[in-house]
């Protein structure tokens, strides 16, 4: 009896997954465009209710990659672990959305800001534009700066290679800089909160101790050869812990 119900809670569970990614399959397959969407925006609503908050990373090799990412007050942005490696996400050109009710944006691997698809083609086309003279800041006739912006983004969907936003930002943003300053601020200032023992104490006093008495020595006995001189006198001030 106890072998059967085995049997069959095993079974129902292989027909149960099986029945939940062929489901997918047939929609797309068989089923109308609006039956595959609703479809494909339930799969998507899933995965989303286990993510939270997720990125899709656009790799270095173009390769697209989804991750978890959780909100760190510390960089006031969103951290994510790649190949074993720590990195951080600000928002500072507000393109971070939502996707299924759940937060969601899209960020590059060698960039530590979110970007968007409009991001990547003002990089494409705005690099393009600036090697050509025709974007940037001029001199006019007046001595007064014009700034040119000539350059349009299609109308119409083309393929798109979202690295290209990479080229529209400027400055130090790569994603792991943010956690390497900290990194390094805490070992700059790590000497700084160690306590000296009773032995180094004493050996800091008695160098200091000798270093006081050899220039008293030297003050004292050390003025061989003539010329007169202004005796300076040295006062030792004793320290008491």
């Amino acid at each position: 009896m106890v072998l059967m119900t085995l049997t069959w809670a095993l079974l129902g569970l292989l027909l149960g997954a099986s029945a939940f990614f062929v489901t997918g399959l047939l929609a797309g397959l068989l089923g109308s465009d609006d039956f595959a969407d609703r479809v494909g925006k339930w799969y998507v609503g899933l995965a989303m209710a286990a993510y939270r908050n997720a990125a899709l990373v656009v790799r270095k090799t173009g390769g697209l990659t989804v991750k978890r990412v959780s909100f760190a007050p510390k960089y006031d942005g969103d951290e994510c672990t790649i190949d074993g490696v720590d990195g951080h996400w600000r928002d500072p050109l507000a393109v971070k959305s939502t996707l299924a009710g759940k937060e969601f944006g899209i960020g590059l691997e060698s960039r530590g800001c979110y970007v968007s698809p409009l991001v990547a083609e003002v990089g494409r086309h705005g690099t393009d534009a600036k090697a050509d003279g025709r974007l940037g800041v001029v001199d006019g006739d007046t001595d007064a700066e014009r700034v040119f912006l000539d350059f349009e983004i299609p109308r119409q969907p083309e393929l798109l290679d979202l690295r290209e936003a990479a080229k529209a930002i400027e400055g130090s943003c790569k994603r792991r800089w943010g956690d390497l300053a900290n990194t390094w601020g805490e070992l700059s200032q790590e000497k700084f909160h160690q306590n000296l023992s009773l032995g180094q104490s004493l050996l800091w006093i008695g160098s200091f101790a000798a270093g006081v008495g050899l220039a008293f020595l030297v003050t004292k006995y050390g003025g061989g050869g003539g010329g007169g001189g202004v005796e300076v006198p040295i006062q030792i001030v004793g320290v008491w812990a």
